[in-house]
């Protein structure tokens, strides 16, 4: 190496250490002020309506409608990430409707001819997916802007009403008329049967933190608890009759919509209390139960001493490794400055958080877990 190469090594070594100083100095935890809202999805009396999605405050206060407009048979509700959208899935007017997400005011239909839509998600992958209650059964892969990319699944699954992904990325659809749960590989390729017998009619299905499957089965009024090889580890709780809609809290708690109230009960599912008590806002039937967290204030107070409480490092420019001290942690949630969460990160399943593909500028991890619930890591991309 000559004299110049020498020097030029040197300078890009120290602008190297000069950037990875500033991002460090730029990361930092704070307390920050989050308000969580529930919506619930009013089927009405099914083909007849009256439709409506309602909104409360966590506490299940300021209950009031959120949206009445082009509403058909709702079914799910999905705010989409980095934007101020809201989608409802409506089964009669076979399309996705698109709302501003704050004022519920009608802005567009984002997806026609897809028959029968019932669940949403997106998947890890930043697509959308959606199940079909009619037609071929097979769940349709959309882009966020509505743009059609191609069936997810290389079958169909008739009646189609619930939907969630484990660990390994292998897809679990419920059929309701079908009395069954069928499970798919990464690569749409149905895998068989995953819960074949003991259900009468199952709805809404999701993965809890330890890899095992909650199903509500609509008809028999049972929650029902399953292992990883889909043998019933026990019933949760009974007598919850057209269950359908649920949210799995933070702390343990499971929210589900139960005919025409949404009642909350803790992680030793013991009934606590109505989110809405039977027939509040003229519910009739919760069969989507969304909640959705904003940050409302990102005032800093940078303090050394908490530089320990970190969960995120460093493993590069724009890429993040969850801390091993951070053992409580399940999810990460990160929003941008508007408070707006873009991207759900699921520690159980990786703990690096690639960054890359963010756009410049602040963003904000916020963690779900027990010891660490609130603390909120600020992170800069820059490319």
């Amino acid at each position: 190496m000559n004299f110049v190469e020498s020097i030029n090594l040197k300078k890009k070594v120290m602008k190297t250490k000069t950037l990875l100083c500033i991002l460090f100095s730029l990361v930092s935890t704070f307390d920050v002020i989050s308000q969580k809202y529930y919506y619930i999805s009013d089927a009405g009396n099914f083909q007849q309506g009256p439709y409506q999605i309602l909104r409360y405050n966590e506490d299940g206060s300021n209950g009031k409608v959120f949206i009445k407009d082009g509403l058909a048979w709702p079914q799910d509700i999905l705010f989409l990430p980095d934007s101020n959208q809201v989608l409802i899935s409506n089964l009669s007017s076979n399309s996705v409707e698109s709302y501003d997400s704050e004022s519920g005011t009608y802005k567009k239909r984002l997806i026609s001819g897809i028959l029968g839509p019932t669940r949403m998600k997106i998947g890890k992958d930043g697509m959308l997916y959606i199940l079909q209650w009619l037609g071929d059964g097979k769940v349709k892969k959309y882009k966020t802007d509505g743009s059609f990319i191609s069936n997810a699944t290389q079958s169909g699954v008739n009646t189609s009403i619930g939907m969630d992904w484990d660990q390994n990325g292998d897809l679990y659809v419920s059929s309701y008329n079908g009395k069954f749960i069928e499970r798919f590989d990464t690569d749409g390729k149905s895998k068989g049967k995953f819960i074949s017998t003991g259900l009468f009619g199952p709805t809404n299905i999701a993965f809890n933190s330890d890899g095992q499957l909650i199903v509500l089965d609509y008809n028999s009024g049972r929650v029902l608890l399953y292992d990883k090889d889909g043998k019933l580890i026990k019933v949760l709780f009974q007598g919850v009759t057209n269950c359908e809609g649920i949210h799995l809290a933070n702390d343990g708690n499971i929210i589900i919509g139960v005919g025409s109230s949404v009642r909350i009960y803790d992680n030793n599912n013991v009934f606590q209390k109505y989110l809405v008590p039977p027939g509040e806002n003229g519910l009739r039937n919760a069969n989507a139960v969304v909640c959705r967290e904003m940050i409302t204030s990102d005032t800093e107070e940078e303090h050394t001493e908490k530089k320990s409480n970190h969960f995120l490092m460093s493993l590069g420019a724009n890429v993040y490794i969850v801390s091993p001290n951070a053992d409580d942690i399940t999810m990460i949630n990160v929003f941008d400055v508007k408070g707006q969460l873009v991207f759900t990160f699921d520690v159980s399943k990786d703990t690096v958080l690639d960054l890359s593909d963010f756009n410049n500028g602040v963003y904000f991890a916020r963690t779900n877990g027990m010891k660490y619930y609130n603390k909120t890591q600020k992170v800069i991309v820059a490319k």
